[in-house]
């Protein structure tokens, strides 16, 4: 019994937590691309923003990232259904 029970409990914590990182990495795609957007209008200014601009480009690979990640997770939950 006890280990029905632990089993359950596991395998239940394991789904919920990878809806919720799945979650967390949805979130933290859409912040990056706001600020990169936000950041990338201010660029184009008048006055040069370097520290602005370097932090536009320096997101470029934690988006890149965050996106591999989104797609793979929209493939598996296509997958999923299928």
């Amino acid at each position: 019994m006890v280990t029905v029970v632990s089993t359950t409990a596991a395998t239940a914590a394991a789904a919920l937590g990878g809806d919720v990182f799945t979650i967390a990495t949805i979130v933290a795609l859409v912040v990056m691309l706001v600020v990169r957007e936000m950041g990338s209008a201010q660029v184009g200014g008048q006055r040069p923003h370097l520290r602005l601009r370097f932090l536009v480009l320096a997101l470029n690979a934690p988006i890149l990232s965050l996106l591999a990640v989104f797609v793979v997770v929209v493939a598996v939950k296509v997958w999923e259904i299928l």
